[in-house]
C-alpha cells in the first residue's frame, strides 16, 4: 500500500462505475446507521481497492485465522466488492446486519445504533483480524499483494492502519522544574469537540490548543517525584492518509444534540497542527464523504451520507434511495462524521510505530542538539483561574521519552463497576495510549452546569451609590455573568474528566437497560431516570477547585466586584 496510485481509485473501477450511480442499500429495519457507514466505506479508494482484489479473504483461508467463526473482515470485503461490481439498483446488506455481533457483542439486530460507533467497531475489528494474520506470518507486499511474513512481525502495522491509522504526540512540560517529556499515541480517527467552535478549523483549533493541567488534573512529574502543575500541547506526529473526523454532536448529561451549523471546506490543510518533529509538513487534504444524522439521539432518527465516486461525482446515499448531489449541497449539511482522503501519500517511517520513529530521530542527531531551554513561560492563567509564575530556567534541560502515562488524572474513580460486561472502548482516537483527551466514544460535549441562583437586584433601596456609579449588575450584566460561569465551569469538568465519566456512565446505564428490556422504544422515561441516578452518583465527585471557585466568583459578585480576570 505504499505506492501513491494506490490512494486513488484503479483505472478498472472508474471505467466500470462511470456510467452507473451508486449502489443503493436496503434498510432492514433500523440499519440506516449500517448503510451510511457502508456507502463511505465502500468509496474510500485505498480501501475500497484493497477489498476488490480480494487480499484479505485469500490470506484469512490461508491461515484459516477465525477457525470455525465466520470472519467480519471478509463479509465486509464481500459486500464492499458487491457494491462496486453489481448490476442493479440495491442491494441488501443482510449479512452484515445478521452477523453485526462479530463487529461487536453490544450490538443488536433491529436496534438503532451509532453510526460512528459502528464505523470504530468496524475499522478495530478489522485491524486486530490483521494483527493475527501477521502472527500467522502473512502479510501484505507494498503494492498490496499477499506473501508469507515473519511471525514475530510485533510492530503492529497492517494495512488498515497503513489507509486510517496516524499519531498525536503529547508534549509536557513541568512548570516546576521545567522538565519536559513526549508521549505518542496510535489514533484511528479524531473526535472534535463542538463547545464554542462554529466550523472544523475552530474545533481543530480548540483540539490542539495547549492545556494547563492543574488543580485536580496536575501531572505525575518523573523529575519532581510529586503531582505538579503543568503545560500540555498536543500535535499531529502522522497524518494518516485516510482522515476520519467525528464532529461530537451528542451532549452528555442532558443527551440532547448540538444541531447548529459546523462549516466545513472540500479542502483541508493540516499543516498548522503538526508536530516539529514530523517528518510530514504541510498534508492537504480532499473530502470524499460524509455522514447526516438527523433526529435528536444517537440511536433514533435517521442515517446517511454523501459519497464521491471515482469520477468525482457527489451522490446522496439515503438507503435504497440514491441521487445526483453537488458539493454545495454536501457543505450545506449538519453533518456528524467527515471523510478525507490525502492529497499525496504519507512518508513513511521505516517502522510506523510514533515512538520508534522518535527514537530514530533523537538517534541521528547530536547530543548537543537535545539539550533545549524550556519555554520562558512567565505567567500562564489556569483553567481554575490560578496564576503560575514561573521564572525562565536558564539550566539546559534534556529531553526524555515518557515511560509512564502522562498528565495523570486524580478521582478515576470506577464508577460503573457492575456493568463491566458493557464497558465501552477508549475509542476517542486512541487505539494505543490513554492520555490523549482520555473521552470513550460516546458523544460526550459540553454539559449545562448552571450557577447558584440568584434572586434580583433592588437597586433602588438597597444599592444606590453602586447604581449612581453604573455598578449594579442587573439584565444583560447577570445573564453575562452567569454565561461566563457556566463556560468556565463546563471547561473544567470536561479538563479534568469528569464530563466523560458521566457520559460513560449514562450510555453504559442506558444500553444495560436496552439489553435486558430488549426494548428500542420511548426513551423519555429513561432519560429522567438516568439524570437522577448519575446526579447522586457525580454530584459529590464535582472537583473541590471549581466549587472553591464558584463560591469565590459568587462572592466577588454579591459585593458588586464581578472580575473576569480570575
Amino acid at each position: 500500500m505504499a505506492a501513491v496510485s494506490e490512494m486513488g481509485w484503479m483505472p478498472s473501477v472508474i471505467k466500470r462505475r462511470k456510467s452507473r450511480p451508486p449502489l443503493g442499500l436496503r434498510n432492514l429495519g433500523n440499519t440506516c446507521y449500517i448503510n451510511s457507514v457502508l456507502q463511505c466505506l465502500t468509496y474510500t479508494p485505498p480501501f475500497a481497492n484493497l477489498c476488490l482484489r480480494n487480499h484479505h479473504s485469500s490470506l484469512c483461508q490461508k491461515f484459516d485465522v477465525e477457525g470455525k467463526r465466520e470472519c467480519p473482515f471478509c463479509i465486509l470485503e464481500k459486500q464492499i466488492s458487491r457494491s462496486l461490481i453489481l448490476e442493479a439498483q440495491s442491494d441488501a446488506p443482510s449479512k452484515i446486519g445478521s452477523c453485526i455481533r462479530l463487529f461487536s457483542e453490544n450490538f443488536q439486530w433491529g436496534r438503532q445504533e451509532d453510526a460512528h460507533e459502528f464505523l470504530r467497531y468496524v475499522i478495530d475489528t478489522c485491524h486486530d483480524i490483521c494483527l493475527k494474520i501477521l502472527k500467522y506470518g502473512g502479510s501484505f507486499t507494498a503494492n498490496g499483494d499477499t506473501r508469507e511474513g515473519n511471525a514475530n512481525n510485533g510492530d503492529g502495522h497492517t494495512i488498515v492502519r497503513e489507509i486510517f491509522g496516524g499519531s498525536l504526540i503529547s508534549q509536557i512540560i513541568c512548570l516546576t522544574c521545567g522538565n519536559e517529556s513526549k508521549k505518542i499515541d496510535d489514533i484511528m480517527d479524531i473526535s472534535l469537540d463542538l463547545f464554542q467552535s462554529n466550523s472544523l478549523k475552530d474545533a481543530l483549533r480548540s483540539f490542539f490548543q495547549p492545556e494547563v493541567l492543574d488543580g485536580d488534573n496536575k501531572y505525575n512529574c518523573g523529575m519532581c517525584k510529586k503531582l505538579s502543575s503543568a503545560r500540555k500541547q498536543m500535535s499531529i506526529f502522522h497524518a494518516p492518509n485516510v482522515l476520519v473526523v467525528q464532529l461530537k454532536r451528542f451532549e452528555g448529561i442532558h443527551g440532547g444534540k448540538i444541531n447548529r451549523d459546523i462549516a466545513f471546506e472540500e479542502v483541508l490543510h493540516l499543516k498548522g497542527f503538526m508536530s516539529k518533529e514530523s517528518q510530514d509538513f504541510s498534508p492537504e487534504y480532499s473530502l470524499f464523504g460524509s455522514i447526516v444524522h438527523s433526529g435528536h439521539s444517537p440511536e433514533s432518527g435517521h442515517y446517511y451520507a454523501y459519497i464521491k465516486d471515482p469520477t468525482g461525482q457527489w451522490y446522496c446515499c439515503n438507503d435504497t434511495y440514491v441521487s445526483l448531489s453537488t458539493s454545495r449541497e454536501v457543505l450545506s449539511e449538519k453533518v456528524y462524521i467527515l471523510f478525507y482522503l490525502r492529497k499525496d501519500q504519507r512518508p513513511k517511517c521505516p517502522n510506523f510505530s510514533g515512538n520508534a520513529c522518535l527514537q530514530k530521530q533523537k538517534a541521528n542527531v547530536r547530543e548537543d542538539s537535545e539539550r533545549v531551554v524550556p519555554l520562558e513561560l512567565k505567567k500562564i492563567k489556569t483553567s481554575s483561574g490560578l496564576q503560575i509564575k514561573l521564572q525562565n530556567v536558564k539550566k539546559p534541560v534534556k529531553r526524555m521519552l515518557a515511560t509512564s502515562a502522562n498528565g495523570d488524572l486524580l478521582n478515576k474513580s470506577p464508577v460503573f463497576q457492575d456493568i463491566k460486561e458493557l464497558s465501552t472502548p477508549m475509542l476517542n482516537g486512541t487505539v494505543k495510549g490513554t492520555d490523549i483527551y482520555p473521552n470513550s466514544n460516546s458523544h460526550s460535549s459540553a454539559m449545562n452546569f448552571s450557577g447558584q441562583k440568584r434572586k434580583s437586584l433592588d437597586c433602588s433601596n438597597t444599592f444606590p451609590d453602586r447604581l449612581n456609579d453604573d455598578q449594579c449588575l442587573i439584565g444583560g450584566d447577570l445573564q453575562s455573568f452567569k454565561k461566563q460561569l457556566v463556560e468556565q465551569a463546563s471547561l473544567q469538568l470536561r479538563t479534568c474528566g469528569w464530563v466523560d465519566e458521566v457520559v460513560c456512565f449514562m450510555r453504559n446505564r442506558k444500553k444495560l437497560w436496552m439489553k435486558e428490556t430488549e426494548s428500542c422504544g420511548d426513551f423519555s422515561g429513561l432519560r429522567k431516570a438516568l439524570i437522577e441516578n448519575s446526579k447522586t452518583i457525580f454530584i459529590s465527585q464535582l472537583p473541590e477547585t471549581l466549587k472553591q471557585n464558584l463560591v469565590r466568583r459568587l462572592k466577588s459578585f454579591s459585593e458588586g466586584k464581578m472580575s473576569l480576570d480570575t
